[in-house]
């Protein structure tokens, strides 16, 4: 987690009088929400972002490890590091999972290929 949304989730625990420090997000009554409303929430957002067109399956909360690790990889953050922000104990689950081409890194693949085989 970035010490940003960290702050920022702090920040919005504090905006919420009389909730236990345990509990980020809460319903009105200080309860814990349902443990699907992080999905909908997900799922809701990815409407409103034109991101879950008919016949095509709503994007989830999963999607977000996977937007996560791909940003981390297409960053050339190492691999044993990514397994770590993403609580891996082994590296190879993260390889196998989440490494992936990214897409934008398609063309560096010539180059890289010409300088291995010099």
């Amino acid at each position: 987690m970035t010490s940003a949304l960290a702050a920022e989730l702090r920040a919005h625990r504090s905006r919420r009088p009389g909730v236990g420090s345990a509990l980020v997000f809460t319903t009105a009554e200080g309860k814990p929400r349902h443990r699907h409303a992080v999905g909908n929430a997900v799922r809701t957002a990815g409407d409103k972002a034109g991101l879950n067109p008919s016949g095509v399956k709503p994007v989830a909360p999963h999607d977000l490890r996977h937007s996560c690790a791909g940003l981390l990889f297409a960053a050339g953050v190492p691999v044993p590091k990514v397994a770590a922000i993403l609580r891996h104990a082994d590296p190879r689950i993260t390889l196998s999972t989440y490494a992936g081409l990214v897409e934008s890194q398609r063309s560096e693949l010539r180059g890289d290929l010409e300088t291995a085989l010099q």
